[in-house]
């Protein structure tokens, strides 16, 4: 969880009320060394495409002025002409994970506590230090679980490819206000692999995002907002109705197809036309 500041007068003030902090945290994605086998298992629980996420730049700008354009009323974002808001299809088509399937739901795992399934899943239950009321840290998972032994079992296998995939939603598509904690309850629907593809994690993913984007229409606070979910979603969504052949020639917005994921946003970015281009579409 971010630490509060002090709130600033005048021009500072009207500055930071402005301003949007973002709770996907991808940093560390790359850094998890998994094994062929990890990596087997990961890619047969159709999440694996989440580990790019970590290589697109997220621009604050852009996600700014499209958060104060959205209506909680009609859950879109209007602009001169137009409407626009991330679709299934979107979520699909930029993140590559399940949108058709079996809910993503925790009703399964109401009677019992985080100890329980952290203990259950993954082996070993974290110390208060780690936790925030049911939820632990994202750290805490990288620091326990991010590294095989030299000879594992098919146990540890087992329990640190949950870890990472526990991690990797929590990093990416439930983000919440506590920045940097996920919540247990999603290991259930992790401990099988070949059975976590069944679930519709997009489908979760984009209804946890417009709830954020609700939460941010409906906050009257001067203090900086927060952005919740899947932040590289709702920027890519956003980009592709931007006209960037205009201003850019051959350049088109395609997510993961770029050799270098940021070289078209630093191209946008450093002529400063992330709020400009957004407001004339």
């Amino acid at each position: 969880m971010e630490s509060s500041e002090a709130v600033p007068t005048g021009k500072g003030r009207n500055q930071e009320a402005r301003e949007l902090s973002l709770c996907q945290t991808t940093e560390e994605l790359k850094t998890w060394n998994l094994n062929e086998r990890q990596q087997q298992l990961v890619d047969a629980s159709g999440l694996g495409n989440l580990k790019y996420m970590g290589d697109l730049a997220i621009n604050r700008t852009m996600l700014r002025v499209f958060c104060e354009l959205w209506s909680k009323e009609t859950n879109t974002a209007r602009f001169h002409d137009f409407e626009m808001a991330p679709s299934l299809r979107d979520t699909a088509y930029i993140l590559g994970i399940p949108i058709i399937g079996r809910a993503v739901t925790t009703g399964a795992v109401l009677n019992m506590s985080s100890e329980e399934l952290l203990l259950q899943y993954l082996g070993r239950v974290p110390g208060s230090k780690d936790c925030r009321g049911s939820r632990v840290k994202l750290s805490w998972l990288h620091s326990k679980f991010s590294q095989l032994s030299e000879h594992p079992t098919d146990k540890e296998i087992a329990c640190k490819t949950r870890a990472y995939l526990l991690y990797l939603i929590g990093a990416t598509l439930f983000s919440d206000k506590d920045k940097g904690y996920v919540s247990p309850k999603y290991l259930p629907l992790l401990s099988d692999f070949d059975k976590v593809r069944e679930y519709a994690w997009g489908t979760a993913a984009l209804a946890h995002l417009y709830k954020a984007l609700s939460a941010l229409a409906s906050s009257h606070s001067i203090a900086r907002k927060r952005l919740f979910g899947s932040a590289t979603l709702l920027m890519v969504c956003e980009l592709s109705f931007i006209r960037v052949k205009s201003y850019f020639g051959h350049f088109l917005p395609v997510l993961f197809n770029f050799a270098n994921p940021s070289s078209l946003l630093n191209k946008i970015f450093a002529l400063g036309l992330c709020e400009t281009v957004i407001m004339l579409l």
